[in-house]
């Protein structure tokens, strides 16, 4: 890419950011969908994120993208969004951590997503250890933990 085409994405952005709030959540979904780096962002850093268009960006954004909308405690993720974005970028502590700051994970309702935090940071731990992350025995681990617990 060059810088100019950088610049234009750069600004259309910019001007995109103040009609995030007024467009319908069809609009935003496809902005998601086809939209460029700049206008994932612009959708990331929205006051009002609405669960479709977190959707979409939890399986189309990047790394940063991602973790900046679940950084984004005004925005409305869904579980299962919260899980893939475990799921695409587990290796990210930044990631991690913003998933775990969550407030819609307080409730006893989320197990699901706890067990795709737990698994992920298994992996990390089982790779620094030079073990090869099998994901069978990882998630072996977490229901013998579950089945202990219960």
């Amino acid at each position: 890419m060059n810088t100019e085409h950088v610049e234009r994405m750069a600004k259309a952005a910019r001007q995109l950011a103040p009609l995030v709030p007024y467009l319908p959540v069809k609009a935003l979904v496809d902005l998601a969908v086809i939209g460029n780096e700049a206008c994932h962002d612009v959708l990331a850093r929205a006051t009002k994120v609405e669960v479709p268009v977190s959707a979409a960006l939890a399986e189309i954004g990047d790394v940063e993208e991602v973790t900046m909308l679940a950084r984004n405690h005004a925005a409305a993720i869904a579980p299962y969004s919260l899980i893939r974005m475990v799921e695409r970028f587990g290796s990210s502590e930044a990631l991690i951590s913003a998933v775990e700051a969550r407030d819609e994970l307080r409730g006893p309702q989320n197990e699901d997503v706890w067990a795709a935090l737990a698994s992920a940071r298994l992996r990390t731990v089982l790779e620094l250890m030079g073990g090869s992350p099998d994901q069978a025995a990882i998630d072996q681990a977490i229901v013998a933990d579950d089945i202990r617990t219960t």
